[in-house]
């Protein structure tokens, strides 16, 4: 390990708050810009993820709808089957709801 003498330190540090000067002054980096930054990310964050939270209600809504559909139409075309295993004769509106 190698000793720094404390001048050498002391122009380090004034060179590096200089550095950080000129970045705030060039408006790169500022406690402001970087508060303004977090919140941006945050706020795209936030409609993002309700924006993804829509969709998969919108989502669910619609398979449960589907499920119910495919339900109801299965239980009519084996309704009809029965009852023509049966020997009964569906009506021609009947028949139609059974095949749709």
């Amino acid at each position: 390990r190698q000793r720094v003498k404390e001048p050498l330190v002391q122009v380090c540090e004034e060179r590096l708050q200089a550095w950080r000067t000129l970045q705030e002054v060039a408006g790169l980096v500022t406690p402001f810009t970087q508060r303004i930054e977090q919140q941006a990310q945050q706020a795209v964050a936030a409609a993002h993820q309700a924006e993804l939270e829509q969709m998969q209600s919108s989502y669910e809504a619609r398979i449960r709808e589907l499920k119910q559909e495919l339900l109801e139409q299965s239980r009519a075309e084996i309704k009809a089957r029965l009852m023509a295993m049966a020997g009964y004769g569906l009506s021609d509106e009947e028949s139609q709801r059974a095949r749709h």
